[in-house]
C-alpha cells in the first residue's frame, strides 16, 4: 500500500532561498521547509504545490500552453514561497500573526518576477479576501491510501 496527497501540479526542480520579512520566534524546519528567525527561507527541491488558485487557475487552464507558460511566469515564484509559508501556518509552526504579511510577500515576489501593478494588486486583494483558508489547519490535504 502506498500513502500520497493529491491536488499538486508544480515540483520544485532545485533548491530555492529568498529573504522574507517574516520572523519566526525559533528556527522552523520541515522535510521541505526552513525558515529562519532572520527571515531567510529554503525550499528544497521536490516541494510540491498548486500553484495559483481561483481565476488565475482558471484563465491558465483555458490558454494554449505557450502563452499558458508567458501567464504563469510572473506568479509562479509568488504562489510557491505564498503555499509554503501558509502550509507553515497551517502546520501551527509558524505564528497567525504573520498571515497579513504572508499575502504582503506574495505581492512583493510577484512584482519581483515581473508581474504587472495592476496585476500584483488584483492577485494581493485576492489572497487577502478570499485565501485565508489556504492558512487554517482544517485544511490539510489529507493523506490517501492506494493498493
Amino acid at each position: 500500500m502506498i500513502k500520497y496527497k493529491s491536488g499538486y501540479r508544480h515540483q520544485l526542480y532545485e533548491d530555492y532561498v529568498t529573504p522574507l520579512d517574516i520572523y519566526p520566534d525559533k528556527l522552523i524546519i520541515t522535510r521541505y521547509i526552513s525558515l529562519s528567525p532572520g527571515g531567510n527561507m529554503m525550499i528544497k527541491a521536490s516541494y510540491a504545490w498548486d500553484g495559483p488558485s481561483g481565476p488565475c487557475r482558471w484563465i491558465a487552464d483555458r490558454l494554449p500552453e505557450w502563452l499558458k507558460k508567458k501567464y504563469l511566469k510572473t506568479i509562479l515564484t509568488g504562489s510557491l514561497v505564498h503555499d509554503a509559508l501558509c502550509q507553515l501556518e497551517r502546520m501551527g509552526l509558524l505564528d497567525p500573526k504573520w498571515a497579513g504579511q504572508i499575502n504582503k510577500e506574495f505581492k512583493r515576489i510577484n512584482l519581483k518576477s515581473g508581474m504587472s501593478r495592476q496585476r500584483a494588486w488584483w492577485t494581493y486583494i485576492s489572497v487577502e479576501k478570499f485565501g485565508a483558508f489556504a492558512m487554517d489547519p482544517k485544511n490539510k490535504k489529507p493523506i490517501l491510501t492506494a493498493p
